[in-house]
């Protein structure tokens, strides 16, 4: 317990670009648009203290988009991005909200339909 304890605290001082570097997915292989989804999801909740905060902001972003959360397809995630984007931009900055955007990207570009 001692030991899963300092490692999150270790995670806890990762700083937004360690964050945004890491993966789920490092195989570079195609993923499911729900893979995808699960992947930003994952990332944003990581650069906003985690599920308990950021599902919120998550939630809100998928019905502004109308986006289905359980079938999102590819082109409601970009919208999703897009606004979860704004959200890191308002409340870390417009760097970090640039290096997620990218990430962001690179991931919607890896579903295949």
């Amino acid at each position: 317990m001692v030991e899963n304890h300092a490692e999150r605290n270790q995670e806890d001082q990762r700083s937004p670009e360690e964050i945004l570097m890491q993966s789920k997915y490092k195989a570079h292989r195609p993923m499911t648009p729900v893979e995808a989804s699960d992947e930003i999801i994952s990332i944003f909740c990581e650069l906003h203290g985690g599920m308990e905060a950021a599902m919120p902001m998550i939630a809100y972003q998928f019905r502004k988009a109308n986006v289905d959360f359980t079938n999102p397809s590819k082109e409601g995630l970009k919208k999703v991005a897009e606004g979860l984007v704004k959200v890191t931009e308002f409340l870390k900055g417009k760097s970090i909200a640039e290096k997620e955007e990218k990430r962001f990207n690179h991931v919607i570009k890896m579903i295949s339909i």
